[in-house]
């Protein structure tokens, strides 16, 4: 007889019965309700112990989101579903929590399978994650993999932040439209149409002349992200907070040395020197 499993789930808005205090949500699964030490220390161990007594009404979504794990580990759960569980948190709690899930499953014996459309969630918390698109799995691989060798244009995209650009392949040369590469050890192959490029390794220069123009700037903390118009396409840029250019204003953009490409399709690494 293959041994059994229980399997718990946490929701997406956590699906916490509003008429039950904390104590009573959590051990709303547990068959022996005799064992209630078990609730205490799920609670003890979530952080949450001292408000046992409280509604959910009466909780922050970080409470919320501890009281779900709870309830869902409560049985001798082994293996927990969760859907998209830090989705309805602010950034500050969803970064300490995201961090203390790995350490929860692992107190208590237990493997997660995550469903989330935030990749750096997912390649903070996984040991493998699988990315998908359209019903489709383009790969499976631990998170590093995922960064140093990615198989699809997708991966590279959605996983890397990628811009994705259209390029011309001859003699060894590779053009795009903002700076050609050349690397005459890399065989000329017609199959290959896209190069994929971290907008870290793009510069970006003001210029009254330039060919590109700059639709929108974010700042994020150590630097900008720009999203310039060349031609008909949007590249992505990230570039030190001294390079400040407005919205509006012209500029030029560079293919950056001695950093790592990805031509596709076949997810072939390059660099250019």
């Amino acid at each position: 007889m293959p041994e059994k499993r229980n399997i718990g789930m946490v929701f997406q808005d956590y699906a916490l019965f509003p008429h039950l205090n904390v104590f009573d949500n959590a051990k709303f699964g547990l068959k022996n309700k005799n064992n209630l030490s078990r609730i205490d220390y799920l609670l003890n161990v979530l952080g949450i112990k001292s408000l046992k007594k409280r509604y959910p009404h009466e909780l922050s979504g970080g409470q919320k989101q501890r009281l779900a794990i709870a309830r869902a580990l409560a049985p001798g759960t082994s293996f927990l579903l969760l859907d998209e569980p830090f989705c309805s948190l602010d950034l500050n709690v969803k970064l300490r929590l995201r961090s203390e899930l790995p350490t929860i499953l692992r107190n208590f014996n237990a493997s997660g399978l995550m469903v989330t459309h935030d990749p750096e969630e997912a390649m903070a918390i996984c040991d493998k994650v699988a990315v998908m698109n359209d019903g489709y799995i383009h790969q499976i691989d631990e998170p590093s993999k995922l960064i140093n060798n990615p198989k699809t244009l997708f991966v590279s995209s959605f996983i890397l932040g990628n811009n994705v650009l259209k390029i011309n392949f001859s003699g060894g040369i590779i053009n795009t439209v903002i700076g050609s590469i050349n690397n005459s050890n890399l065989q000329e192959n017609s199959d290959i149409k896209y190069l994929s490029i971290s907008p870290k390794s793009i510069s970006i220069e003001k210029s009254s002349k330039g060919e590109g123009t700059v639709i929108a700037k974010e700042y994020l903390g150590e630097y900008f992200i720009y999203k310039v118009l060349v031609e008909d396409i949007y590249i992505r840029v990230r570039t030190h907070l001294s390079n400040n250019i407005k919205i509006g204003e012209k500029c030029n953009l560079n293919l950056i040395k001695n950093m790592q490409y990805f031509l596709f399709p076949g997810g072939i690494k390059i660099k250019f020197n």
